[in-house]
């Protein structure tokens, strides 16, 4: 199914959105929790009794709920026996960027824009 032109232009727009980025991190962050815990036959409840955490904090997480902890991650990684692996890599749109000094970076991450 190819994507209409008015959601490509609605998806580049909001693709520098923190918020945006975030959200798709925390839902493909508990995609992969989700398919490991059904791999290694946990329900919600052993897997959040094995992470050291309530059910309920885990359920928020899988559905993406709310922002979540490395704590919370790395507990469940453990959990699960998964390694964690963070990777930071220059954006292909980040050249426009470069001209900020840190005063203006610092305001436009205070600002949340």
């Amino acid at each position: 199914m190819k994507q209409s032109e008015a959601y490509q232009e609605r998806k580049r727009r909001f693709e520098g959105d923190p918020d945006y980025i975030l959200d798709g991190l925390l839902y493909d962050l508990a995609e992969k929790i989700y398919a490991a815990m059904e791999e290694k036959g946990y329900t919600q409840a052993e897997l959040a009794e094995l992470a050291g955490m309530q059910p309920s904090a885990l359920s928020r997480f899988l559905n993406t709920q709310h922002n979540t902890t490395v704590r919370t991650l790395v507990r469940l990684a453990t959990a699960l026996g998964l390694d964690i692996k963070f990777s930071l890599k220059q954006r292909a749109d980040s050249k426009k960027h470069s001209s900020l000094s840190q005063s203006e970076i610092i305001e436009a991450m205070s600002s949340g824009r």
